[in-house]
């Protein structure tokens, strides 16, 4: 008996081990953003060649606004991300303004578009991130008028908050009626927002994973942030949601704008081997795959490669230094 509790106890730690060392082996997901079905680049580059560039860049997934009713479009890039062997992250925007703002009508029309969605792609998408940024709609001012860092649940306007939490549990619950398996997402614009997932959490919204967005004049996210609110440790705070953590939009504020190629491709190395060596953050998506010249100011200049006019069409251009760098980074 003595003999066989032990052989019991040597399998039970060989296995304990070996589910150590996958967790230890999950791989980190580099990932990157893109705007296929919005904007005017995005639909002059075939998808096939988006996806094309993705894998150049070494990256495993592409990350993509979602807002419609149609699927002719979504059934092409999903059946194209399959041929290339990219995975997506949809971005859910339900419309829900024919609720006027009556929060039921809000949840239901959510749950519709979550459900459709999911339910078409069960089993060939795995995650879902459920709106965007949706705190900043929500947050009010400081009394004098300036903005809040939004570490408290109390930086967030009661009324709109409540249409918000309702969006989002009406897409969480789509989303799992439509594909069980599939994970949910849900995230913030970074700084210091914690007070609205706080919020989220105490109202039972359900979810999986906490993402995060971060921008260069953030800092860097590995180390303490200090704000009239206190000093913070952004992702020892993400981590005390007990969830999974992916940081889903990040880059050099404004991209490579004023010539700054080489500073965005630092910034990137940087960020990334940094967020990576913490072994708490599992994925990180850079925002974005081209650039959008038609847009003025930064916006124009996120991407990882440059587009360029052929007649009356964008067309791909040249890979920046921060395209070179993504790709040596996802052979690390």
């Amino acid at each position: 008996m003595a003999e066989h509790c032990r052989q019991i106890k040597m399998v039970a730690l060989a296995l304990g081990l070996a589910c150590a060392a996958s967790a230890q082996d999950t791989p980190f997901i580099l990932g990157v953003n893109g705007h296929p079905f919005q904007q005017e680049a995005y639909w002059h580059v075939p998808l096939e060649a988006q996806l094309a560039l993705v894998k150049e860049a070494g990256l495993q997934w592409y990350r993509t606004d979602w807002g419609w009713a149609d699927f002719e479009r979504s059934d092409q890039l999903v059946a194209a991300a399959e041929v290339a062997g990219v995975k997506l992250l949809p971005i859910l925007f339900p419309d829900v303004s024919a609720a006027n703002g009556d929060v039921r009508e809000v949840r239901r029309l959510a749950f519709e578009h979550g459900k459709a969605i999911a339910e078409r792609y069960r089993g060939r998408i795995s995650h879902y991130e459920l709106s965007n940024e949706l705190e900043c709609q929500v947050m009010s001012k400081a009394p004098g008028g300036g903005d809040r860092d939004g570490a408290a649940r109390s930086d967030y306007d009661f009324h709109r908050y409540i249409v918000a939490c309702e969006l989002l549990r009406g897409l969480a619950e789509g989303v799992h009626e439509g594909d069980p398996g599939a994970k949910r997402i849900i995230n913030c614009a970074g700084w210091l927002h914690f007070g609205f997932i706080d919020r989220l959490v105490d109202d039972g919204v359900p979810f999986d994973i906490v993402a995060w967005h971060w921008y260069s004049d953030m800092g860097d996210i590995t180390t303490p942030k200090e704000s009239y609110s206190g000093t913070w440790d952004v992702i020892a705070k993400l981590k005390s949601y007990g969830k999974e953590i992916w940081l889903t939009e990040c880059n050099r504020r404004n991209g490579d704008m004023d010539g700054a190629g080489q500073e965005q491709a630092d910034y990137l190395a940087d960020q990334v081997r940094k967020v990576r060596a913490t072994g708490v953050v599992k994925a990180f998506f850079v925002y974005e795959l081209l650039d959008e010249p038609y847009f003025e100011g930064g916006e124009a200049h996120y991407g990882l490669v440059e587009v360029q006019k052929q007649g009356d069409k964008w067309a791909i251009g040249a890979r920046k230094p921060a395209f070179e760098v993504v790709r040596l980074l996802a052979t690390e």
